[in-house]
């Protein structure tokens, strides 16, 4: 066969069933893959990868079902520690099954939920695998591993949820010491599972949790396990195990606003749930940035994950817009959707302007990013170039002796913006502009007139 270079394991399998399944070995042909040689292959063929397989010996029996009926379709098992296999019984409820030496538990099982299932064993057929009595094989066929399959016992019910609405898919477990058994209900919130005669706990699991998880209980569905109600199985059926599931209200999480802009590099952001079925148990908080001269905004980067805090300062980059979003998980697991996003500006410094002449690089505590440019200069200029944005803003110092600025995209004024007030305001921002969509272009500050002051702090520039 056709082989890229690498290592490889060889292994055979005769569809008919005759002989045995294995891998090349060194050694000879082995049931276990673990003992398989590996091939290397390189540049050349690899030749003389033979295998003999030995003699077929088989485990043989008859399946039956009441009245000695022969049953057709019943999966057989043969189980060692070395090696395992299975075939399926004929017309006349025969079956051989291919094995190597070793000691065998052979059980067997109607896929079609008619007949039940179980274990070989001396006295007949057993349901509990303790009792299994072991075929020991050696070079000769195994015979008269016959077992006698009695008609399958049933729990059955049907699930529904709010209103009475059929539930598909949903999870029924139904187990004790002994055995557990996993079924699906289907289209109209019905199920069927075989068991054997025994003690059992029925429980119920939406995988979508849509649903609380439960048990069936006489008294109704029931979260409590401790409440459920135990489901004895004799010789027959046991119908009627129904349950109404308990719709599961997932929490609601909530963000609070942040402020259009915010003359910090310090972003403080709160949030918090509502609780649904289940207390709150933790919080995700993502975020994801814009910087004023990038197109779009990056990937969302988690901040938070699982935190039990509801608020947080992210130390942020200038010239940025930060948009953040949060979600929060109970108990029980089950999370809320993210919340829409929370937006905010954090200016860009007065430093990464670029300054014509008449301006002054200054620096002071009470300043954004303790730096600010000043000038009184009329015409004196400020440029930021290849700029994105939504919205503008401009971060000033306002005063009794403050003059006026003009304020350009390109060629296009935008806005003329007094700087006056009656009290001196240090870092206030005053909004520019709002497009409907995102701009590139060359933002521009320009003094309006002439001898009195101006002090230029940042330029707010946002994405949204």
């Amino acid at each position: 066969m056709p082989a890229s270079r690498g290592a490889y394991h060889v292994a055979v399998d005769d569809p008919a069933g005759v002989y045995v399944s294995g891998y090349y070995a060194t050694g000879g042909f082995t049931t276990d893959s673990n003992a398989a040689s590996p091939i290397h292959v390189a540049a050349v063929d690899v030749t003389g990868i033979n295998m003999k397989l030995p003699a077929p010996v088989y485990i043989r029996g008859t399946v039956t079902g009441p009245g000695s009926t022969p049953l057709r379709g019943i999966t057989v098992m043969a189980d060692s520690l070395a090696y395992s296999t299975d075939a399926t019984t004929g017309a006349d409820g025969k079956f051989a099954i291919s094995v190597v030496a070793g000691n065998y538990h052979v059980s067997y099982c109607d896929e079609n939920g008619v007949y039940g299932s179980g274990y070989y064993s001396a006295g007949g057929l057993t349901t509990d695998p303790n009792a299994a009595a072991p075929v020991s094989v050696t070079t000769t066929d195994r015979t008269g591993i016959d077992a006698e399959l009695p008609l399958a016992i049933h729990i059955t019910g049907t699930v529904t949820g709010t209103g009475g609405v059929p539930l598909a898919d949903i999870d029924v477990s139904i187990e004790n010491d002994t055995a557990m058994i996993d079924e699906a209900t289907g289209t109209d919130g019905t199920y069927s599972a075989v068991v054997n005669p025994g003690t059992y706990i029925v429980s119920f699991m939406d995988m979508e949790d849509a649903y609380q998880s439960g048990y069936y209980s006489s008294g109704g569905f029931t979260t409590d396990g401790d409440a459920a109600t135990p489901v004895v199985v004799t010789s027959a059926d046991v119908p009627g195990i129904d349950v109404q599931m308990i719709a599961l209200v997932r929490p609601a999480a909530h963000i609070t606003a942040l402020p259009m802009w915010i003359a910090s590099t310090s972003i403080a952001v709160h949030w918090s749930a509502t609780p649904g079925t289940y207390p709150i148990r933790s919080y995700d908080v993502r975020y994801r940035r814009a910087a004023w001269n990038g197109r779009s905004f990056g990937a969302y980067v988690t901040w938070k994950s699982g935190t039990s805090s509801t608020s947080a300062t992210l130390s942020a980059a200038a010239g940025s817009t930060y948009c953040f979003s949060t979600r929060a998980r109970d108990d029980w697991g089950a999370a809320s959707g993210w919340t829409a996003e929370t937006c905010t500006a954090v200016p860009l410094d007065d430093r990464s302007l670029k300054r014509g002449s008449g301006w002054s690089a200054k620096t002071g505590s009470r300043y954004y990013k303790s730096t600010y440019l000043q000038a009184t200069k009329l015409g004196a200029k400020l440029t930021a170039s290849k700029v994105t944005a939504r919205r503008i803003a401009v971060v000033v110092t306002t005063c009794p002796t403050c003059g006026s600025i003009k304020v350009y995209w390109g060629s296009t004024l935008l806005k003329t913006i007094n700087l006056k007030s009656a009290k001196t305001v240090n870092k206030k921002l005053i909004a520019v502009v709002a497009w409907g969509a995102p701009k590139t272009g060359t933002l521009s500050i320009r003094i309006a007139h002439s001898g009195k002051k101006v002090i230029i702090d940042g330029v707010a520039i946002r994405g949204t």
